[in-house]
């Protein structure tokens, strides 16, 4: 456990639950503010991807990197069923919780693993923390899962107004639904960014003058879309480009392995300008994103983190359908890879990167963990696990 000196009154215990670098991106900047803080007394437990070397084994990097303490690791078979993963995901989470008794469970968005670690906490009569709620991913079945967790929780810090409303739209007290922002963006203040060139030689990478860098994540789609014919076209359009390409491998949603194993493919064929990354880590992530010529996939930090640098933004089919856009994000809902190619070609014209504002990001000023301590301070988190359908009378 990450333990905090002793102070005048009672510490808030809460533990964080992360399942890969997909949530731990984010949830590390307010852990770190928490954890600073003499009133909280703060707990991390992996599971899943976060324990597995396959996808770059975060647990690992949360210590060596931050000097946090793991307390658990949950392990269980990837490879199985979503649904059997989640039962275990459950399973895991009901007895650490068991044991452990924190005041209250912090968990961001929507993969099944959350679903079934704010099961855990329901069960066990643990009010849970929820961050990133009231969006909407209509290409995937997170979207469901996401508004699911929203419902088990007690408190939720939401990244923008329209997430607020549709949180209490869902009939959750307003009284407990906050907006600060994006937790993700606070790391546009870091300080102790590795230089572009130490990470490209990190990477055995060769960067010549006239090569772009592109920042590449796609994950299969779980509702619509065919996510190996839409990585082929993807592949097919980068074959129009000379610059260096970086994958960071997809999430281990159906159809993700398939995925994996062409990316590999693809940047065998050039390692000297290709390579495909477990996890870079969030020093060498946001030194990527800042540097970039675009991003491109279907991945939702190319709709959250990217605009706030900013940076050119090429979105891939419809896993994202449903959030807010930047201007900064070129959309391309029918994917063929003339599509592709056009919308790249966009990304890097003159007229479009002159039009490049980080005003125009959408989700908070980087400041999200700050506030999430403010308020965190405040609250009652004794009793709150009951929530009733808040109407207006």
């Amino acid at each position: 456990m990450i333990k905090q000196i002793e102070y005048g009154g009672s510490m808030k215990r809460i533990t964080v639950m992360t399942s890969g670098r997909q949530d731990w991106g984010i949830l590390r900047n307010p852990v770190r503010c928490l954890a600073a803080d003499p009133e909280f007394d703060i707990d991390i437990i992996a599971g899943g991807m976060a324990c597995d070397e396959r996808y770059g084994n975060i647990v690992e990097g949360i210590r060596r990197d931050e000097g946090f303490d793991v307390s658990a690791e949950l392990k269980w078979d990837l490879d199985a069923d979503t649904a059997v993963q989640t039962a275990e995901a459950l399973k895991l989470a009901d007895e650490v919780l068991k044991a452990d008794r924190p005041d209250a469970v912090m968990l961001l968005g929507d993969r099944f693993e959350t679903l079934g670690f704010a099961q855990a906490a329901f069960f066990n009569r643990i009010p849970i923390i929820h961050l990133h709620g009231g969006e909407e991913t209509e290409g995937a079945l997170d979207n469901q899962i996401r508004h699911a967790v929203t419902k088990l929780s007690s408190y939720h810090f939401v990244s923008c107004g329209l997430h607020a409303e549709r949180v209490m739209r869902m009939g959750e007290d307003p009284e407990r639904v906050f907006v600060v922002g994006a937790p993700g963006l606070d790391n546009l203040h870091r300080d102790d960014l590795p230089p572009i060139e130490e990470v490209l030689e990190g990477l055995n990478l060769r960067r010549d003058v006239e090569d772009y860098l592109f920042l590449i994540t796609y994950h299969p789609p779980t509702v619509g879309g065919e996510g190996e014919v839409e990585f082929h076209f993807l592949l097919e359009a980068l074959e129009e480009f000379a610059g260096i390409f970086i994958f960071t491998v997809p999430n281990n949603d159906e159809g993700g392995s398939e995925i994996y194993k062409m990316a590999e493919e693809f940047v065998n064929e050039d390692s000297d300008k290709r390579v495909l990354v477990k996890a870079l880590g969030e020093k060498r992530y946001w030194s990527v994103l800042k540097a970039a010529d675009a991003v491109i996939g279907n991945s939702s930090s190319g709709i959250i983190e990217a605009p706030a640098v900013p940076v050119s933004v090429v979105n891939i089919g419809t896993r994202q359908k449903g959030r807010g856009f930047a201007k900064c994000i070129i959309d391309v809902p029918k994917v063929t890879d003339d599509n592709i190619v056009k919308a790249v070609k966009k990304s890097q014209s003159r007229e479009f990167r002159a039009g490049l504002r980080r005003e125009d990001s959408i989700f908070g000023d980087g400041h999200a963990s700050e506030k999430i301590r403010d308020i965190l301070k405040k609250v009652d988190l004794e009793n709150k696990c009951n929530s009733f359908f808040f109407y207006e009378k």
